[in-house]
């Protein structure tokens, strides 16, 4: 089945790399290639592009949030922290880099305590502080508590 959804997609990948080929420059083309990659496991691949928008335009914090989920699933943990706090710095008003941030901090919280020399209560702090953040900014892409799914009993 795998196979069959690659092979499938196979002309979009090829029109992404014809389209860059005459575009080298696209820096959103490269961001939408980088994802498109990334949806289809291919991290290497949607790493060299959004290193690629960094070199085009190193002030691009959309390249930095999404190398930072790059990092954060094959390391450095460091590189993730430092990418995640980068995309902020860059736009803090975007609630999905907090978000992103918040979950990055959770999910490698034995990083996060060496990274910030803290303990584990105080690094479950930081990813509910950045949490917060985000719902502040954008609380609409949050569910509020009434309309969370009750358990089937």
């Amino acid at each position: 089945m795998e196979h069959r959804v690659h092979e499938r997609l196979e002309p979009l990948r090829k029109a992404y790399d014809d389209f860059l080929s005459r575009h080298p420059s696209h820096v959103q083309a490269r961001l939408d290639y980088g994802s498109f990659l990334s949806e289809l496991h291919d991290k290497a691949g949607a790493k060299t592009q959004w290193e690629k928008v960094l070199e085009l335009e190193p002030q691009n914090p959309d390249a930095y949030n999404n190398l930072a989920g790059i990092y954060s699933a094959i390391g450095p943990a460091q590189k993730a922290f430092e990418y995640c706090s980068k995309a902020i710095q860059l736009n803090p008003s975007n609630a999905g880099y907090y978000h992103n941030f918040g979950d990055t901090v959770y999910v490698l919280r034995k990083s996060a305590m060496e990274n910030y020399s803290l303990n584990e209560q105080q690094v479950y702090g930081k990813a509910l502080g950045l949490y917060s953040n985000a719902f502040h900014l954008d609380p609409g892409t949050f569910p509020s508590p009434g309309t969370w799914r009750k358990p089937i009993t």
